[in-house]
Formats: structure tokens, C-alpha cells, sequence
């Protein structure tokens, strides 16, 4: 159930399929850049919750 929870926020598969899309690190700035009208704090917020689940590092 908390995997469905983190996966049905907002802007969440979004960053997921960014942070995995070409295999290569990208940076917050891109990131940011990629995913056009997210704000810092929630792309931040996103980060945090995906790491602390192990889906991101």
C-alpha cells in the first residue's frame, strides 16, 4: 500500500521515468528542467520520498 501511495503523488512517476529515461546521472538544475512546472520544494520533496523508498538514490 505505501508503494501505491508514493507512486500515485503528484509529479511522482514523472520523476521516476526522468531519473531512469537514457541510464545516465542527471542533476537536480535538469531535472527541474525536464519536468517543466514542478517547483524546487516539491521536486525536492519527490527525491526525498524516492530514496527513502530505495527507488532512487
Amino acid at each position: 500500500m505505501a508503494a501505491l501511495d508514493l507512486l500515485g503523488r503528484r509529479w511522482t512517476p514523472r520523476v521516476i521515468w526522468e531519473l531512469h529515461g537514457n541510464g545516465a546521472p542527471i542533476g537536480f538544475r535538469d531535472l527541474q528542467r525536464h519536468c517543466e512546472g514542478m517547483s524546487s520544494s516539491v521536486l525536492s520533496t519527490r527525491l526525498t520520498e524516492l530514496r527513502e523508498a530505495g527507488i532512487a538514490a
